[in-house]
Parts: C-alpha cells; structure tokens; sequence
C-alpha cells in the first residue's frame, strides 16, 4: 500500500515537474518571440535613422560640394564679373589703382564722436567771389543767405519741377532707373523718369514699390517704360508696354559666353545687335518698323535660340552657373514681348542709357563727396539737378 502511494505521489510529482518545464519552455519561447520582436523594431528604428544620416551626409556633401565650387567661382580671378560683363562698377574692376593703406574695422565716413564742419566765414567768402564771377555780377549772394540758398533754389525748382512731372506723366515713352547714393552710411536712392528732353529726379529711402507709388508718376502710367528689368516696374502700367534693356542684358549673355561656353548667348547678342543695327539703316531710309511677315521670322529666331539655350544649360557642369543661366533663360521666356518691343516700333530704343545719362551726375557726386548728410539735402539736390538736367537737354540757360 505504501509503495502504492509513493509511487503515485512521484508520479505526480513528475507531472508537475513536466508541467513546470512545458510552462517554462512556453515562456521562453514567448520571451524568444518578444525579444525577436523587439529586437526587428530596434533594427527597422535603426536602419531609418541609418538612412535618414545618409541622406543628411550626402545632401551636406553636395551643398559643401556646391559652396566650394560657388567660392571657387567667386575666388578664381579668370572668372570674376567686372564692369563689362555684369552690373558691376568700373570702381570694383580687379585692374585698376590699388589702395595700399591698411583696411580698418571702422565703418565708411565719419567715425562716432567728430564734429561735422559747416561753411566757414572763409569758405563763404570764396563761393560768393567764385559765384560773382561766374554770373558777371548778376547773382550777389550775401553771407547771412548762402547758408540757406540751396535749399530756397530747392523749393524755387520744386514748382517748375511740379510741371515738368505733369508732363513726363504724359509722354508717350518714360524712362526710367535707380542709382544707389550713402545717406550717414546707409543707402538712399535717386531715381529718374526721364524723356528725350525733361529729367525729373526723385530722392527715396529704397526701391521699394511703395516709394514708387508715392512719388506718384507711374501710378496711372499706360504708355511705355524702359527700365533695366526692375521687376517690381511691372506693377505699374501695361505689361505689354514695358520695354526691356538689352545693354543690361547683354552684360549677362557676355558672362555666360566667356565663363559657361554656351553656344546661344553669343548667338542671341548677335541677333539682338544686328537686329539693331539694321533698324538703324532702315531709319536712314525713313522706314518706321519692320514688317509683320519680318517681325513673326524674328520672333521664330529668338524662340529657337532660347530652346537651344535650354538644351545646351542641361549640360552646363556647374550647378551655381547652370542656375543662373536657367533663371536668364526663363526670363528671356516670360518677357518675350517686352524684348522685343523695339522691333514693332523704330521710335522705341534698344537700351535704357538716357538713363544712365541722367543719373552720371549723382554718381559722380557720390564719388567726389562720399555722402549727403542729410535726407532733405538729398531732396534738394534732386529738384535743382531736375531743372539743371531739364535745361541742358532744352539747350536753355538754367540761370
């Protein structure tokens, strides 16, 4: 009876035992299952954050690959835009009269703290001698008035200047342009509104829309502008009726030509140029405009240039030049008409150099003085040079 029992007591035993060992296997398998799960989570986390570096890696690598060829271009002397290739000045052309004192941190003009000087009883003597001889005795300014006879000829020339607006507003072609001058150190601006025989000269604080709309000449404009791509121009008047300067452009193709190698910015230059020069000619034989058979032949010439253009720019092997080809020839797209506005019309120029003319005194005024001192005084010079400009085109006296 009792080895009954025991046996039956170690039976039972063993099947605990095995029921134990089935229950550990099944946990170990499930802790197996469980850290297989984990462990294709941790590798699917990790082979996303692997990828996700990559991409990092390779997209920096490519930047840094960009900004060194960027830098390379900028740095690499045969390859600089200079006065006759870009919008650059003459001033900041690499061959020319180096100045050899030492650049300090200081900023341009007067430093913080010096007395600005005005006119001494001495200068005023040698203006009002110098202004007696030039007049023959007509103008005799005392020394009490010169200080303030700019601005009372400023506010004389303001009502004149009045009409000349009045009558640029109806002109049946406006040019027009801006040219950067310092202001204390900072940018102000004069800008033109010029025809073949009235300048008017505007002073503002930017080239921003807003100034042009309060100087209130193009506001209403729906004849024809020049300008030198000014896009924010083209908020004002007809789209159509915007003339674009091919000067300025020209600039740009030579660039392309001798930095890219392209084939079709020297083609389009040519076409433009003999384009021109034929319109000349036919001047001289009193023709007006080309015929619209000649005009739609033109028109088929410049599109083919520009598809060539974009064929050859897939090619280009720099990205920072073959941007900004690209961006040219999607210009050259978009404002297609007012290219080409010259060739429906002989009385239409070919460039915006009047204005370029017009604003060469206030460049070299900046060149000779540095700056004006203050806003007002640039407003000044701005209506006196608008009536000087005006009389000089006129071949009128401005005294």
């Amino acid at each position: 009876m009792k080895s009954a029992d025991y046996n039956n007591q170690m039976f039972k035993q063993v099947q605990d035992l095995i029921k134990k060992c089935d229950s550990l296997s099944q946990e170990i398998k499930d802790i197996k299952k469980q850290h297989k799960q984990e462990i294709y989570e941790l590798n699917q986390k990790h082979e996303k954050e692997v990828k996700k570096l990559n991409e990092k890696i390779n997209s920096l690598e490519k930047e840094n690959a960009e900004l060194k060829e960027k830098v390379a271009i900028l740095e690499g002397k045969s390859n600089q835009k200079n006065s006759s290739n870009s919008s650059t000045p003459p001033s900041k052309d690499e061959y020319k009269v180096q100045n050899h004192r030492e650049k300090s941190n200081r900023k341009q003009g007067g430093q913080k703290g010096r007395q600005g000087k005005t006119l001494t009883v001495e200068d005023v003597e040698k203006i009002t001698e110098f202004l007696k001889i030039l007049t023959n005795n007509i103008i005799r300014v005392s020394h009490g008035s010169l200080v303030n006879w700019v601005h009372e000829v400023s506010n004389k020339c303001r009502k004149s200047k009045k009409k000349l607006i009045r009558a640029i507003k109806k002109s049946k072609l406006l040019y027009t342009d801006a040219t950067p001058t310092s202001l204390k150190g900072k940018y102000a601006y004069v800008r033109n509104y010029s025809n073949e025989v009235i300048t008017v000269l505007e002073a503002s604080l930017s080239k921003r829309i807003q100034e042009i709309q309060r100087q209130n000449i193009l506001p209403n404009f729906r004849n024809y502008i020049m300008h030198d791509h000014e896009t924010g121009l083209y908020n004002f008047g007809i789209k159509s009726h915007h003339l674009e300067c091919w000067i300025h452009l020209g600039r740009e193709l030579k660039y392309f030509d001798e930095y890219i190698k392209n084939s079709w910015s020297k083609e389009l230059w040519k076409f433009a140029w003999n384009l021109n020069k034929k319109r000349k000619e036919l001047l001289q034989n009193n023709n007006t405009q080309f015929t619209s058979e000649e005009i739609i032949e033109y028109e088929k010439e410049y599109d083919e240039i520009i598809q060539k253009g974009i064929k050859q720019n897939k090619n280009t092997p720099s990205k920072y030049l073959k941007d900004k080809e690209r961006a040219v020839l999607n210009r050259l797209i978009k404002y297609k008409e007012n290219y080409l506005n010259y060739l429906k019309d002989f009385e239409f120029p070919f460039d915006d150099n009047l204005s370029e003319r017009d604003l060469r005194a206030t460049k070299l005024k900046k060149k000779v003085s540095g700056c004006h001192r203050a806003f007002e005084g640039l407003k000044d010079y701005s209506n006196i040079r608008t009536i000087i400009s005006t009389c000089i085109k006129q071949g009128k006296s401005y005294f």
